[in-house]
């Protein structure tokens, strides 16, 4: 969040005023303003081996090796905007991964309502 936008997020409870520091999802364009901004931060890296959806993040690789330099990439350009991951959410060094409905894999992409019965 921009310092010179937080007065905009003040909210009160019973127990006073507050501010938040960081984009709350509640606010409106909170998630196109989080697109822009992972679009901004990944520009040079969209496509080639990453796709970002708002929070999502999705690295891609030929190797395990390509893996680890791209991912040290990627942390340290969250690291360079003050941006941080949620360990609970990550996961790291997989075959096969379930992305926006997908199941991404090393020999295709599927999509999951082929797990459902319709």
């Amino acid at each position: 969040m921009s310092p010179r936008d937080v007065h905009k997020t003040t909210f009160r409870t019973y127990n006073g005023h507050y501010k938040f520091l960081v984009m709350p999802f509640g606010l409106t364009n909170a998630l196109a303003t989080l697109q822009s901004l992972m679009n901004e931060v990944f520009r040079a890296q969209l496509r080639r081996f990453v796709l970002v959806f708002f929070y999502d993040i999705l690295i891609y690789n030929r190797s395990f090796k390509e893996h680890l330099e791209h991912l040290q990439v990627l942390l340290e350009l969250l690291r360079s905007k003050k941006l941080v991951t949620k360990e609970s959410k990550s996961v790291f060094d997989n075959d096969r991964i379930e992305y926006l409905g997908h199941i991404i894999s090393k020999a295709r992409v599927t999509t999951m309502l082929k797990r459902y019965k319709l």
